[in-house]
């Protein structure tokens, strides 16, 4: 899902200088410019791609219909599934 790039924007600058600032001198301000432009288109596109608030929506209202329906996503006892059961079957069992 995606997420605003106001809440991830900080990280991906941090974690990106700490990556430059592995390679080799020679190499960095090409890097650096590179970082730079790609941030900047990414904070510019935030701005209109609605996407992350559209798929906060969709869960939100998918979270609502299950707790009407008393209805919960569990995990499978023996594998890495779920599924999606009655809250007072899953209480019995």
């Amino acid at each position: 899902m995606e997420q605003k790039p106001s809440k991830y924007i900080n990280e991906l600058i941090i974690e990106t200088e700490n990556a430059i600032r592995r390679l080799e001198p020679k190499w960095q301000n090409m890097y650096i410019l590179q970082a730079k432009a790609r941030i900047k288109q990414i904070k510019e596109n935030s701005k209109q791609n609605p996407a992350h608030k559209w798929q906060q929506n969709i869960i939100r209202k998918l979270t609502e219909e299950l707790a009407n329906k008393n209805i919960t996503v569990a995990k499978a006892d023996k594998s890495k599934a779920v599924g999606i059961i009655d809250k007072t079957f899953l209480q019995r069992k």
